[in-house]
C-alpha cells in the first residue's frame, strides 16, 4: 500500500505562483540521458571479456536520480559576481522570490565555493505519515549545477509548518549567469524511521566468489533481475 506525502503550501500565493514538488524522476539531467547505454546485440567489451559498463547502466546511480520529490526554481535567477561580492537577480519580482542570503555563513571554509551563505525559499512543505521522516538535500549527483545545497534529516510526520522556512545553500566560484527557471534547487526522499545496530563480518572467500558470480552472469542487467526493488514515487 502506497503511503501518501501531501505537501502544504506555507507562503502566501505559493500555490499560485509556485509550482509544488514533482516526482525526482522528472528531473533527470539531459547529460545523463545522452550517455550511450551498452548495446546488447554490440557489446564493446574490456581485455578478459568484461563489458565496458558506464553509469547509464547503473541502476543504483538511476534510483539516486529518481527517488523521492524536487522542488524546481519558479523563476530565472540571473547570478554576477563582482570582486568576490555576489549579486542575484530575479526575471519577476512577485512574490515568494526564489531565493535571499545571510549576512553571516556558517559553512566551512571551502575553496570551490563563496563563502556567502544563500536560502532557497520553501513554500511547500512536506507532510509525512506517523514515523516518516525524509532526507532534505542538494538534488543528488547533480554536480553540474552551480551552488550547492546543504544537507538535513526532518521528522516530517511531527513538523508540518513552519514561519518563513528556507534551505542553505553556496554558490560555485567563479559562477556567473543564469539559473534557468525549473532549475531542481533541492531533493526530499521520504524513509520510515527504524532503530538500528551495526556488526562486522569476517571475509568469507565462497559468498563473495558466489556474489560475485551472480552479479557477473550476465553481460547487462544482473542487478536489475536479481536485486533491485521498484521505488514508486507519485
Amino acid at each position: 500500500m502506497s503511503k501518501k506525502i501531501v505537501f502544504t503550501s506555507t507562503i502566501r500565493d505559493a500555490n499560485v505562483v509556485v509550482p509544488p514538488p514533482k516526482p525526482a524522476r522528472n528531473y533527470i539531467p539531459q547529460w545523463f540521458k545522452d550517455i550511450p547505454g551498452i548495446n546488447a546485440n554490440n557489446i564493446d567489451v574490456d581485455a578478459i571479456g568484461r563489458p565496458n559498463v558506464n553509469i547509464k547502466n547503473c541502476i543504483p546511480f538511476l534510483d539516486g536520480f529518481t527517488s523521492g520529490y524536487i522542488q524546481e526554481t519558479w523563476t530565472d535567477i540571473f547570478i554576477k559576481e563582482d570582486g568576490g561580492d555576489i549579486d542575484y537577480y530575479f526575471s519577476h519580482e512577485a512574490e515568494p522570490k526564489p531565493m535571499s542570503h545571510r549576512d553571516k555563513s556558517s559553512f566551512p571554509p571551502n575553496e570551490n565555493y563563496y563563502e556567502h551563505e544563500f536560502v532557497w525559499r520553501q513554500p511547500w512543505i512536506p507532510k509525512l505519515p506517523d514515523g516518516y521522516s525524509y532526507i532534505f538535500t542538494h538534488p543528488l549527483s547533480r554536480i553540474d549545477l552551480p551552488f550547492i545545497t546543504i544537507s538535513a534529516v526532518v521528522d516530517g510526520d511531527k513538523l508540518q509548518y513552519s514561519n518563513n522556512p528556507i534551505v542553505p545553500f553556496y554558490i560555485k566560484k567563479g559562477f556567473t549567469g543564469i539559473i534557468p527557471k525549473g532549475t531542481p534547487m533541492y531533493q526530499f526522499i521520504p524513509f520510515k524511521r527504524e532503530s538500528w545496530v551495526s556488526e562486522a563480518e569476517e571475509f568469507n572467500e565462497d559468498r563473495v566468489k558466489k556474489s560475485i558470480h551472480d552479479l557477473r552472469s550476465n553481460f547487462v542487467g544482473s542487478y536489475k533481475n536479481r536485486y533491485w526493488s521498484k521505488k514508486e514515487y507519485n
